[in-house]
């Protein structure tokens, strides 16, 4: 499998692709014009706050990882306690790759929902994992930029996981993305 990023329509999480949370983050976002508030503190856990992007980087600054966020998941708990340090866990090539839709987000200041297929190192050596992604462009309510981003594998790949669904979301409950049965790759 080789690595890429698929654009898709992030309006149609609204109408059924994605998760609930994804629905919902999606919902917020709408709702309040970008500005970040407390309605996403539900979700904050499942979330990485991502500085705004600088064009001269790969990918924007880590901030903030939620302990339940895909990648704490795959890369273990202590990864989710130095943000600093976190991005260095994954190569030049898989924050250049992912990395595009970020400056995409926060250049348009609109969401991108995305399909990531790559290989990341975890545990037991390299992996695949295709996962997909709703990057948000938010603003604090005195005009700060950044990016939350959240992350959530497909079925099959929960299946496969060694960490397994999260209770919350159990794979015979979420909804997934209609359109993923039979993804171009």
């Amino acid at each position: 499998m080789p690595d890429h990023v698929i654009e898709q329509d992030a309006a149609k999480i609204l109408i059924g692709d994605g998760d609930r949370p994804a629905f919902e983050l999606l919902t917020f976002w709408h709702r309040n014009f970008g500005i970040i508030g407390s309605s996403i503190i539900p979700h904050f856990d499942k979330l990485i706050l991502l500085d705004a992007f600088n064009p001269n980087t790969s990918s924007p600054r880590i901030l903030y990882q939620g302990e339940t966020s895909l990648a704490s998941r795959i890369m273990g708990s202590k990864w989710a306690m130095n943000p600093v340090d976190a991005a260095d866990a994954f190569d030049a090539d898989y924050r250049k790759l992912v990395g595009t839709h970020y400056l995409k987000a926060e250049t348009t200041q609109t969401p991108i929902f995305d399909l990531v297929a790559t290989h990341v190192y975890a545990g037991n050596g390299l992996n695949p994992r295709r996962y997909e992604r709703l990057i948000l462009p938010v603003k604090s309510q005195l005009g700060a930029k950044f990016l939350l981003c959240y992350s959530f594998e497909t079925g099959s790949d929960l299946r496969e996981s060694s960490s397994g669904p999260s209770d919350e979301y159990p794979i015979d409950q979420r909804q997934q993305s209609r359109h993923l049965s039979n993804p171009a790759v």
